[in-house]
């Protein structure tokens, strides 16, 4: 009898407008036995959204309470309201026998690879251009410029030159490409295919300080001409 393989905790960071949401999208849409962890909020629900299906939705006071006790792998505040990633809703898809899909920041994700350990892999995506990163961003038709410029600095000096911390980077330039190194990663983790594990690898960071240095110095470059 095969030993059973436990299920997987895949985490994937990056970026605002790095592609995150479109490439867990992507697993969701084309694996089975797949699920993506559902965030808390304390904003008010929208159209016909269902408590536990979009959100877990908390008063204010619910959410602080969550905080102290430490029931969060992160948690943000964005106009005005809070957004956290809840241990208790992946802890129960784990239990369940899922294979979870978590979008977490570099924190986030730092956090939960403490928790569960090899058991938990993690995916950072990196745009290709500050330029594209800023059109991306300015499409969604979301947010002010003043935030822009602001998700943008962050993204500059706190979260692209962080990439060595992860098991695998996804440089997302052409969309079609990205999605087949999400799905390539997702398959070698969980199926066990020798050939599929070894073409995944390729994707696995390069721990060289000077790799890092040239990527950043990059990223800081078009970041002052744009």
């Amino acid at each position: 009898m095969s030993k059973k393989r436990n299920n997987l905790l895949l985490v994937v960071s990056g970026p605002s407008g790095s592609g995150k949401n479109t490439l867990i999208s992507c697993i969701l849409d084309n694996r089975d036995n797949v699920s993506h962890s559902v965030s808390a909020t304390t904003r008010a629900p929208r159209g016909d959204e269902k408590n536990g299906v979009a959100y877990y939705f908390m008063t204010f006071d619910e959410f602080e309470r969550t905080v102290e006790e430490g029931g969060f792998y992160e948690h943000d505040v964005y106009r005005e309201n809070r957004y956290g990633t809840l241990k208790a809703d992946v802890i129960k898809r784990v239990a369940a026998g899922d294979n979870v899909v978590l979008d977490l920041t570099v924190p986030g994700a730092v956090n939960l690879k403490k928790e569960f350990g090899e058991r938990a892999k993690t995916v950072f995506i990196i745009p290709p251009s500050m330029k594209i990163l800023k059109e991306r961003l300015i499409a969604r038709g979301t947010d002010p410029m003043d935030v822009i410029e602001r998700r943008m600095r962050f993204a500059l000096e706190s979260e692209i030159d962080r990439y060595r911390e992860f098991d695998y980077v996804i440089y997302n330039d052409v969309l079609e490409d990205a999605k087949k190194a999400i799905l390539l990663i997702y398959d070698s983790l969980t199926t066990g295919d020798k050939n599929v594990k070894k073409a995944a690898e390729k994707l696995k960071t390069v721990n060289s300080a000077e790799f890092a240095e040239k990527i950043v110095d990059r990223f800081k470059k078009e970041a002052d001409m744009i």
